[in-house]
């Protein structure tokens, strides 16, 4: 057997001929792009998934004027007054401390009253003064816990406490939380320890 012979037996791959080699080749690549643009075109498909989960609503907005925004507090008074039965001035308050959200109103007064009623510095609606601040009859002559001068002690003496304070010194008070800033909306009463919240016509008359 001569050597053209042996190098054409072991050239034998199993193709007829050239083209049929080339025509197998194509074949394979065509299919091997097919799976690749199928993975392709699923993979788009599953960062599109992807996107369209993470898409959220946005929650539309009304803009209110300055009556309007007005009336809504009204209406927010309104609620919390009836429900809980307190004065505007403590419905204020209430509302003041929880950003005028009515529902979280009634849900922390009902769930903890007397907790509540400590936190924004309103009467409590079970304990008694002890000795030391018990009310005074009006005109009954008493001493500033400020100046120490003697004075009659009335109803805007105190704001509730028992801890009375003369009209100078009250006004005093006022006007120093007043330039403080927006502190002014939860101030106290100026005895050192003492919660009660100073109400908003007495902080008018002064």
């Amino acid at each position: 057997m001569s050597d053209c012979e042996d190098y054409g037996d072991g050239s034998d791959d199993g193709y007829d001929s050239e083209d049929a080699f080339m025509s197998q080749g194509a074949g394979t690549q065509d299919t091997d792009d097919s799976d690749s643009d199928e993975g392709d075109a699923d993979y788009g498909n599953a960062i599109l998934s992807g996107v369209e989960a993470h898409v959220v609503k946005r929650e539309e907005y009304q803009c209110l004027d300055a009556e309007q925004v007005l009336e809504r507090q009204r209406e927010a008074l309104r609620g919390v007054m009836q429900v809980l039965q307190v004065t505007e001035d403590d419905a204020t308050r209430l509302l003041r401390a929880f950003k005028w959200n009515v529902n979280r109103v009634n849900d922390e007064w009902f769930g903890d009253e007397e907790g509540i009623r400590e936190k924004v510095g309103l009467e409590s609606s079970s304990s008694a003064p002890d000795e030391a601040t018990r009310m005074v009859d009006d005109g009954a002559e008493v001493t500033c816990s400020v100046c120490y001068d003697e004075f009659p002690a009335s109803k805007h003496t105190h704001v509730g406490c028992g801890h009375n304070f003369c009209a100078t010194c009250w006004s005093g008070y006022l006007e120093n939380a007043v330039s403080d800033g927006p502190s002014v909306l939860d101030l106290r009463c100026p005895q050192e320890g003492c919660k009660r919240r100073v109400p908003e016509p007495m902080a008018k008359r002064y």
